[in-house]
């Protein structure tokens, strides 16, 4: 049996029964809500829980996945600290125990909170799979069984906490901390090209949705709408970005025009390509070069379809009381769905909207009443709550501004439609 067969069926055993809940009973009765906190971390760093008939132990395959995915540049489990300059020493979701338990304050929380530590930790363990995906050279099929096991993840024997939907948001929950080696992320890319469409069209549309809300905090936070410092400082995002954005543009054009997929994925082509507008117009950035077949094909598409994607554009400009994925930015990926995490502990209340939910699609609520608005506007309030999460110039980690947003879609038409310099040298 193969590592990643072991390890799929070692998460549906824990998974699909019971075994969660009588934990949580467990951690409940103990006298103390501190001690309860040590006990759950001592089964995190142990990747152990204890179940009916016995130990329900994972550190084995943890330990080797954990250990080829950081050979080839990624630390899934571990959170980089830009002050030390290396990796942490703790798992993220020991990480997270600890925050919470300092910010608790002394006060007591409910078997709520321990549910949704153990699901994060569990998610975690998720997405180093989602990582190895390629071992066994079957990664579709295994890709198959990690959306499976997600589904179980979230399912009625779960703290009820959404998280996310797909195999892609894992995949960029995996990545989306800082890592040092840029490779790494070429190398990936390399491989999830090769996934067949129904892995491949979803991972770009997740992609294209951060890195969008990546390079938006960032062209407007940090780079103070500095394009050129923004692609020198985010290499390793661009050709993954190419990708994203070429990806849907292939499934664009192929979709039949009658279908709602059609608008969906323009939408999220949308998404995708207000994070640098100005990159997708002209010759090919350098970063670009290695893909310049891929630049060129999105390109010559992006002709033909103009007429109709500017229409799809006008019809997606963000409203102030509409929800629009560009009214949603953070610094990094994982910080944000680890604010959304502590949210919902603080809270003692499991949120029901995946984080994919805030990265994909356009208009198509008509009130605040729409919990993505609320979530987004949450995850702000929750960025800015204390000097700890600002970023160091005192901005903050996420933000949900429907004034940014416009600037940003009204940034993709002037560049993509408006300004000469966006025909080819054949429409010339």
């Amino acid at each position: 049996m193969s590592v990643l067969v072991d390890a799929c069926d070692a998460l549906e055993s824990l998974l699909g029964g019971d075994a969660r809940r009588r934990v949580v009973d467990m951690l409940a009765v103990d006298a103390s809500f501190a001690r309860a906190l040590d006990r759950l971390k001592v089964f995190m760093r142990r990747h152990a829980y204890p179940g009916d008939g016995g130990e329900l132990s994972m550190a084995r395959w943890v330990a080797r996945l954990d250990r080829d995915t950081a050979r080839e540049g990624f630390r899934v489990m571990q959170s980089w600290d830009h002050v030390q300059q290396r990796f942490s020493r703790d798992d993220v979701p020991v990480m997270l125990t600890d925050y919470y338990d300092y910010l608790r304050e002394g006060q007591d929380g409910g078997p709520t909170s321990f549910a949704i530590l153990i699901d994060f930790h569990l998610l975690h363990l998720l997405a180093l799979i989602a990582m190895r995906a390629w071992d066994d050279g079957q990664p579709d099929a295994i890709l198959d069984r990690v959306e499976g096991l997600l589904e179980l993840l979230q399912g009625p024997q779960g703290s009820g906490h959404r998280f996310m939907d797909s195999a892609g948001m894992l995949l960029i929950l995996a990545v989306s901390q800082y890592h040092p080696l840029d490779i790494a992320y070429d190398r990936l890319i390399d491989r999830i090209r090769g996934l067949d469409a129904r892995h491949r069209i979803p991972f770009a549309q997740v992609s294209g949705g951060a890195l969008g809300a990546h390079l938006r905090w960032g062209f407007s936070q940090m780079y103070r709408g500095d394009a050129e410092r923004m692609r020198e400082d985010n290499v390793g995002d661009y050709p993954w970005l190419l990708f994203s954005v070429a990806t849907l543009m292939d499934a664009f054009a192929s979709a039949d025009p009658s279908a709602p997929t059609r608008r969906e994925i323009g939408a999220d082509l949308l998404n995708a390509l207000s994070s640098d507008p100005g990159a997708f117009v002209g010759p090919p950035l350098k970063v670009f070069e290695p893909y310049r077949n891929e630049y060129e094909r999105f390109r010559r598409q992006f002709v033909d379809a103009r007429p109709e994607l500017r229409a799809l554009f006008d019809d997606l400009r963000p409203e102030r009381d509409r929800f629009s994925p560009l009214s949603f930015s953070f610094n990094f990926p994982h910080n944000a769905i680890v604010a959304g995490t502590t949210v919902a502990l603080l809270n003692e209340e499991p949120c029901a909207v995946p984080f994919d939910d805030l990265l994909l699609g356009g208009i198509d609520a008509d009130s605040e009443d729409d919990p993505r608005v609320r979530q987004a506007r949450a995850l702000m309030r929750y960025a800015g709550a204390r000097p700890e999460r600002l970023e160091g110039r005192g901005n903050r980690l996420i933000l949900y501004d429907a004034v940014l947003a416009r600037e940003s879609h009204d940034a993709v038409l002037t560049h993509l439609f408006e300004n000469a310099d966006s025909a080819t040298p054949e429409e010339r």
